[in-house]
């Protein structure tokens, strides 16, 4: 039993809480950005090592559909995935067919058990830092050991309303410019270097497009069938692209003069745009840092210096109010759109019905929104073959079944995700990827 009174415990657990604080700042960086990338890490080795087996484990894959696109990436680029993931794949299929049957089920990705642990991991590591956040060194250690991302330094913010958190942020991002804002702009992405494999063959896919947009829209809709993933995921995978190669184009030409609105890039398009262009990348970082320090100065003013909860919620929401919606995310989300709208259109067409029959077929996202029994039918019977192969990958790993021959029923978790998670592969095909 303790011997302390009660502040005095208080106390005491203030100034571990502090050194622990302390520490984790002395590392650098953005600590939540860190926590981010050890959660994936060793969530992933979890489920390597033993989550793939346990029933409740499968069960969270179940229920969240899969795993979202960034973390279906990562597996999908391990040399045993060949072993982790028909099992789950299977579990999910089952599961969209249920979904189908019940003419409903949520889009893959919502409930990710691996982002689940990914966020849990950054509220707590929020939360820590929060709750000493108003103690002299920890706001010393904030200025000249660590350096948190925007995002984060928001979210502290959030959970302890300090203006020295952040003034801290302020401070540091006031001495960078070009390449070195990025950093503080976007925090770290663990899946921008998986992505940026894919943006090769995407370039490839959009110079295709300079002659197909000159083909009657009903011919569009056909030849679309005829690729390899889901139409719809591969046009909102393009779109970005598209955009990004333009805005290179743009910082070349001298007398062109962008809206701001053209250039407020969410942070993993902002990524991406590093891999395609860093010059442009940095050419964009200049042109924002100002009106992101503007942001953040009438942050600070509306906080003021000792906000109440209420003046800092008010706060916070005006500051979120004044983000402009990323342009790259902007245009995927219009492709999405009208790509779908032709499908829809050209449904009634014999020859678009029999291109659809014989392709590929649209994803469990974009089959049920392009509407009619056909999509619908089309992805059923995909997803019920696809469910065998799965099978059949199990069965012939067996000891008793190692006389049979294996065929290309073997790679089935390779093109599974262009039918349940097309951004896994960015909307390609499997094989896209240069890394």
């Amino acid at each position: 039993m303790s011997l302390l009174t009660p502040p005095a415990r208080r106390a005491a657990n203030r100034s571990r809480n502090r050194g622990d604080v302390l520490r984790l700042l002395a590392d650098g960086g953005c600590p939540p950005c860190r926590r981010i990338r050890e959660s994936q890490r060793l969530w992933i080795r979890s489920f390597v090592n033993e989550g793939n087996a346990e029933p409740e484990v499968i069960a969270e894959v179940r229920a969240a559909r899969g795993f979202c696109a960034n973390h279906l990436r990562v597996f999908l680029g391990r040399t045993d995935a060949a072993f982790l993931l028909p099992g789950s794949l299977a579990e999910v299929v089952d599961a969209r067919l249920t979904d189908l049957a019940a003419d409903g089920g949520p889009a893959p990705g919502h409930s990710c058990p691996a982002c689940l642990a990914e966020a849990r991991a950054v509220a707590d590591t929020v939360a820590v830092i929060a709750a000493v956040s108003d103690d002299p060194q920890v706001q010393q250690a904030l200025r000249d050991d660590a350096t948190l991302c925007l995002r984060h330094t928001i979210a502290l913010l959030t959970e302890a309303p300090v203006p020295a958190v952040l003034q801290a942020f302020t401070e540091h991002f006031g001495k960078v410019s070009g390449t070195a804002a990025l950093t503080p702009m976007t925090g770290d992405d663990p899946h921008a270097d998986a992505r940026a494999g894919f943006l090769p063959a995407l370039f490839e896919v959009d110079d295709a497009g300079v002659e197909a947009v000159r083909v009657p829209a009903l011919q569009q809709a056909i030849d679309a069938m005829s690729a390899d993933s889901c139409a719809s995921c591969l046009a909102r995978g393009v779109a970005p692209v598209r955009y990004l190669r333009w805005l290179t184009e743009a910082r070349q030409e001298l007398d062109r003069s962008l809206d701001p609105v053209e250039t407020a890039l969410c942070p993993a398009h902002l990524h991406d745009l590093s891999t395609i262009d860093p010059l442009t990348a940095s050419w964009i970082a200049d042109l924002e840092h100002p009106t992101i320090t503007t942001r953040l100065e009438r942050l600070a003013e509306a906080l003021g210096p000792r906000p109440s909860s209420r003046q800092a919620e008010t706060a916070l929401a005006r500051y979120h109010g004044t983000i402009r919606p990323c342009p790259a995310c902007r245009s995927a989300e219009v492709a999405d759109t009208r790509r779908r709208a032709l499908f829809a259109a050209a449904l009634p067409d014999p020859n678009f019905a029999a291109a659809l029959s014989a392709g590929h077929g649209l994803c469990v996202v974009h089959a049920p929104a392009v509407g009619g029994t056909l999509p619908r039918d089309v992805l059923r019977a995909r997803l019920q073959v696809l469910g065998w192969e799965l099978a059949e990958i199990r069965r012939k790993r067996e000891w008793w079944t190692r006389h049979e021959r294996q065929g290309r029923e073997m790679g089935a978790w390779r093109y599974a995700p262009t039918l349940l998670a097309g951004d896994s592969y960015l909307g390609l095909g499997p094989g896209s990827s240069t890394r």
